[in-house]
C-alpha cells in the first residue's frame, strides 16, 4: 500500500490473511492484513540501504440487501518503515463506492 519493494536488489517477502465474515452473521465485511518485508536493497552507488516493513491492514462493508446495497465502505491503514522518521509513513484511506444499475 505505501511501499513497491522494487529497489534495486532488493528481495521482499510478503505473509497474509484474510477473513470473510459471512459465517458469522455479518455477510459483505471482510478483513485483509499483509506485512511485507524487504531487505538488501542498494543505493544507485552501492551503499546499502536500510530494511524496510510495512503492515497494511483492509476492512471492507459491503451491504448485501437493505437500502445501503450497492455501498461499498472501505477502510485502509499502513504503518511503513524504512529505517529513518523522514521516510517513515503512516496513512488511513477511507474509500466510499456505491454501484448504480447501467440505464437502459
Amino acid at each position: 500500500m505505501l511501499y513497491d519493494f522494487d529497489r534495486p536488489r532488493e528481495q521482499a517477502y510478503r505473509f497474509g490473511f484474510s477473513q470473510n465474515f459471512a459465517r458469522l452473521g455479518l455477510p459483505g465485511t471482510s478483513i485483509i492484513v499483509n506485512f511485507t518485508k524487504g531487505r538488501n536493497a542498494e543505493a544507485d552507488d552501492g551503499m546499502p540501504l536500510a530494511d524496510a516493513d510495512e503492515i497494511a491492514i483492509t476492512a471492507d462493508f459491503r451491504p448485501q440487501k437493505g437500502f445501503l446495497k450497492g455501498l461499498w465502505l472501505r477502510v485502509r491503514y499502513a504503518e511503513g518503515d524504512r529505517g529513518s522518521p523522514a521516510a517513515d509513513r503512516r496513512e488511513v484511506r477511507l474509500i466510499l463506492n456505491y454501484g448504480l444499475e447501467a440505464l437502459e
